[in-house]
């Protein structure tokens, strides 16, 4: 907390749902944080329910920026900034899961043991 006062800001949470379930349990370990300055343009800030390969939930926000030349708002969400989803070849990308994805299929499928299946889900 003296951090951010010091620095100037406060933190973007907005509900009371853990960001992190792991092995040691449930914690609120990830905080979010914005200036004074831009804490009308973040909105929307949530734990997503969406199930990812990570121990910390995804944090999802949107933020409005106004463009100076036209007055217009836009919401920018922060999962394209995150991960460039504007770029890339994407047909090839479909392609080549497409073709993979029987043989992910099968190696998870006959996974027998834990180890395996954990060989599986290592190799995909």
């Amino acid at each position: 907390m003296e951090f951010l006062s010091v620095h100037g800001l406060i933190t973007a949470n907005e509900k009371d749902s853990p960001t992190y379930c792991g092995q040691t349990g449930e914690n609120w370990i990830d905080i979010a944080v914005k200036t004074i300055k831009s804490a009308q343009k973040v909105q929307n800030w949530r734990v997503s329910e969406e199930c990812t390969l990570s121990d910390h939930s995804l944090i999802p926000f949107e933020l409005t920026i106004q463009r100076n030349n036209k007055n217009l708002n836009r919401t920018a969400s922060d999962y394209t900034r995150k991960y460039g989803t504007q770029v890339g070849n994407w047909k090839v990308f479909q392609t080549i899961v497409e073709k993979c994805s029987i043989k992910w299929r099968d190696w998870i499928n006959s996974a027998t043991t834990k180890e395996k299946l954990d060989n599986s889900i290592t190799e995909f």
